[in-house]
């Protein structure tokens, strides 16, 4: 039964698709608007957004406001793991948040995001999903993988992963599904690498 209801879940959130994308603003209409932000002509008029990592919301000064963040990092160095909690943490307690991921498959990001909510390995994840055999999963640790599936299937996250035909490939393009969505997302996320 446990794995018929991880297939059922994995099977319904591959099925969750945005709406189709909009002709994406100019590149100087945004950047115009961030810097009237900046300057203060626009009220940015939002709490910040918190990431749900004390620490880093408070290098923020509370979180996360209107605008662009860039963080930078060699491979391997937990940009993507970082970014993914974010995304987790202010779906379940803000909102919509836009996530696209450009060196991932689908499958592999929802492990991730399931190890994380699981507070499980990302091996033993994806163990239980395939049904390895030679990786000690615990009971507690299968009911916490499933209990993570039922909770990230309830959040209202958008994946763009790697394998997504429609991904974007640019801000623009990032931007474009951003404001084709409803609700609009709270966040936007982007690891997409090198952009075109």
């Amino acid at each position: 039964p446990i794995d018929a209801t991880m297939a059922g879940a994995l099977a319904t959130m591959e099925g969750v698709r945005l709406p189709v994308r909009t002709m994406p603003r100019t590149m100087s209409a945004d950047v115009e608007q961030y810097y009237d932000a900046v300057e203060g002509s626009i009220d940015p008029g939002k709490l910040p957004v918190a990431t749900g990592l004390a620490d880093f919301d408070a290098a923020l000064c509370g979180g996360l406001r209107t605008g662009s963040y860039l963080l930078i990092g060699m491979g391997g160095e937990g940009k993507t793991t970082l970014i993914g909690q974010m995304a987790a943490y202010v779906a379940a307690t803000r909102g919509p948040v836009l996530f696209a991921e450009k060196e991932e498959s689908r499958a592999a990001m929802r492990d991730k995001f399931i190890a994380n909510l699981a507070r499980v390995s990302l091996a033993k994840v994806v163990a239980a999903r395939r049904g390895l055999e030679g990786v000690d999963v615990s009971q507690d640790e299968l009911a916490a993988i499933c209990k993570a599936l039922n909770a990230l299937d309830a959040l209202p996250l958008y994946l763009y992963a790697l394998d997504d035909k429609d991904s974007p490939n640019t801000i623009n393009d990032l931007f474009a599904v951003a404001r084709a969505m409803n609700p609009r997302p709270v966040l936007i996320l982007g690891d997409l690498g090198l952009l075109s």
